[in-house]
C-alpha cells in the first residue's frame, strides 16, 4: 500500500490472492488482509476496492518471468485463458466503476472486452512503455529457454492436484526469478495446459475466488503439456 499511496492513486482495486500460491492460505486470512488494506486505504484517502482470487493453481499457462510477460502480451492482444479472462475483466470492470465510467459492472466487462478485442488496450500498454522509455522491440523478441521438453501423459486420467506452491518453487530452482545469494536466467520458466481435475482430452473444472464469492467454469482442450527446464 506504501508506494501506491507515495505514488499518489487516490482509487484502488487490489487483487488479493489466497491459496498455496499466495501468501494468505485460506480464503478467512485473505479477508482478513482485505478488510486491513481498505482500512488503510481509506485512512490514506484512497477509495479501496479488494478482488479476492484463488491461487491454488497457477492462472493461466505459464510460470516464469518471460512466458508470463508474453501470456500477458498475447491476453493484450485478445489470446487468454479463461481464467485469466475472468480476473481481467473482473477487476477491470471494478476499476471503472471507481473511476466513474459506468455502475453496471457487467456492462463494464464488456467495455473491456471490446477494447481488448479492437486493439485498443494494447495500443495504449505500447504507449505507456514509450511514455517510460521502454524498449518496445522487446516485445517481439521475448528471451526464451535454451530448452523446451514437451512432457506427455502417456495415458488418460484425472489430474488430481496442481499445486501452485510446488510449481512456483520447481520455477524458482529452474531459474524463473532471482533467489537470494543466487542469479539466475530469468528466461527459465514452466508451461503448463493442465490443471487440476483436467482429464487428458477431456473435461477441466477451475475454481476461482472473485469479491468473496466462489465460481466454477468449465473448458476442454487436447493440447499438450509443456516444460522448459
Amino acid at each position: 500500500m506504501s508506494k501506491k499511496i507515495a505514488a499518489g492513486a487516490n482509487k484502488l482495486v487490489l487483487e488479493v490472492t489466497c491459496g498455496s500460491g499466495a501468501f494468505m492460505k485460506d480464503q478467512k486470512d485473505a479477508e482478513t488482509l482485505s478488510k486491513v488494506m481498505s482500512k488503510i486505504g481509506e485512512l490514506a484517502g484512497i477509495e479501496t476496492i479488494c478482488v479476492i482470487t484463488n491461487m491454488e493453481q497457477p492462472i493461466g499457462k505459464s510460470v516464469g518471468n518471460s512466458l508470463e510477460v508474453e501470456e500477458a502480451i498475447k491476453a493484450l492482444q485478445g489470446t487468454m485463458e479463461k481464467d485469466v479472462k475472468e480476473i481481467v475483466l473482473c477487476i477491470t470492470s471494478q476499476i471503472m466503476k471507481l473511476a466513474g465510467k459506468g455502475d453496471d459492472l457487467e456492462k463494464n466487462k464488456q467495455k473491456a472486452l471490446e477494447n481488448i478485442e479492437n486493439g485498443k488496450a494494447y495500443k495504449k500498454f505500447i504507449q505507456l512503455i514509450k511514455q517510460q522509455n521502454g524498449d518496445v522491440e522487446y516485445l517481439s523478441n521475448i528471451e526464451k529457454a535454451k530448452y523446451i521438453i514437451p512432457v506427455e501423459a502417456e495415458q488418460d486420467g484425472f489430474v488430481t492436484k496442481l499445486d501452485a506452491e510446488t510449481i512456483g518453487k520447481v520455477a524458482l530452482e529452474l531459474g524463473a526469478r532471482k533467489k537470494k545469494e543466487r542469479r539466475y536466467n530469468r528466461s527459465y520458466l514452466w508451461n503448463s495446459t493442465r490443471k487440476k481435475n483436467w482429464r487428458q482430452s477431456a473435461k477441466r473444472r477451475n475454481n476461482s475466488i472473485y469479491t468473496l464469492k466462489q465460481r466454477r467454469t468449465n473448458t476442454r482442450s487436447k493440447n499438450k503439456s509443456k516444460r522448459s527446464i
